[in-house]
């Protein structure tokens, strides 16, 4: 017999609520939604807020209010469509910092999507690396959390990669998605030193032309954006893999991308950089030669992913392509 909570002349069974949320609110569901929360006991809704609190791997990044902020119009990117990726709303210090798209199979992610701080760049590297709990349980309380010295439970190195994957790695370091120069604050950049938001990067990309390229972006965007920047970084893979105890750990990407979206920008800025705003995009090869930058624009980048990564034909970055909600001042209009 299930558990009911009465109020008026209503039923709801409680379990229906739990069910909800645990699926996901979407499609059909989200009108019996509405409608449970309209007839719920305040204990009912304590009860499913805790939850949607708690789940930090979510069905729909909306799913926790504050993870859309880092994502254009509340957006995420459209047309990645395995049911296999994990939705990782990012929490550090109970504060949501970020969203990434992750791969459990491949244990990296397929993009993290962030918002751009404006920053002098100096980078900090003593933070403690970071796994998330949440991709092998639904306990805790959704933070990120820093790996232990001692023993971690082989439930969380099934699910993501952890330190030993990258220990005894020569060719490559962990390459940030969300890069820490990107933020501003201790807690912001402390967030981005979790494994579920690097990948194994070639030592000479790393350091170079894609540390460049991330330092390019960030005096660009610190100049010319006058809003907020949305920012998409990703990678396309083709199942090369680093090995560890001869058993396939950490894929491997073949190429790095990066999207950014600003649509408050300065239109008094030099025509070259105005062409470049309110979007553009990159794409480099993850290799120690041929691996230069290539500025592109966001379509063209979406054309060459189509191409190379599981995704379908209405692959979008940016909600209607980084398009401003509302239309220029017609006083405006002839400066982009």
């Amino acid at each position: 017999m299930p558990s009911y909570r009465r109020r008026n002349k209503y039923l709801i069974p409680l379990q229906s609520v739990v069910l909800l949320v645990k699926n996901g609110i979407h499609g059909s569901h989200f009108q019996t939604f509405q409608e449970t929360l309209r007839m719920s006991t305040p204990l009912v809704f304590t009860l499913l807020f805790c939850h949607l609190a708690s789940a930090m791997v979510v069905h729909d990044f909306n799913q926790v209010e504050l993870c859309k902020n880092s994502l254009y119009m509340g957006t995420p990117p459209r047309g990645f469509t395995s049911p296999t990726l994990k939705k990782i709303c990012q929490f550090y210090a109970d504060k949501p910092r970020y969203v990434t798209l992750y791969d459990p199979h491949d244990r990296i992610p397929v993009y993290s999507a962030y918002t751009f701080k404006k920053t002098e760049g100096d980078r900090r590297v003593d933070y403690p690396w970071m796994y998330e709990p949440q991709l092998a349980e639904v306990d805790g309380n959704g933070n990120m959390l820093p790996f232990p010295t001692g023993y971690l439970h082989m439930k969380f190195e099934d699910s993501q990669a952890v330190l030993d994957d990258y220990s005894d790695v020569v060719l490559y370091e962990r390459g940030h998605l969300n890069p820490d120069q990107h933020q501003s604050t201790p807690h912001d950049r402390a967030a981005t030193y979790t494994l579920t938001n690097v990948v194994p990067q070639i030592r000479e990309f790393n350091i170079g032309p894609w540390r460049e390229h991330e330092e390019r972006i960030r005096v660009r965007l610190n100049n010319f954006c006058r809003g907020t920047a949305f920012i998409v970084t990703g990678v396309t893979t083709t199942g090369h893999a680093i090995h560890r105890n001869n058993q396939r750990r950490v894929g491997i990407p073949e190429d790095v991308w990066s999207a950014y979206c600003c649509t408050d920008y300065d239109r008094n800025a030099p025509h070259d950089v105005r062409t470049l705003f309110p979007a553009h995009a990159a794409l480099a090869k993850n290799a120690k030669e041929g691996n230069s930058i290539h500025e592109m624009t966001v379509q063209e980048l979406e054309s060459f992913l189509i191409g190379h990564i599981n995704v379908d034909k209405n692959l979008q970055i940016f909600y209607d392509n980084c398009r401003a909600p509302s239309p220029l001042p017609v006083y405006l209009q002839h400066t982009i």
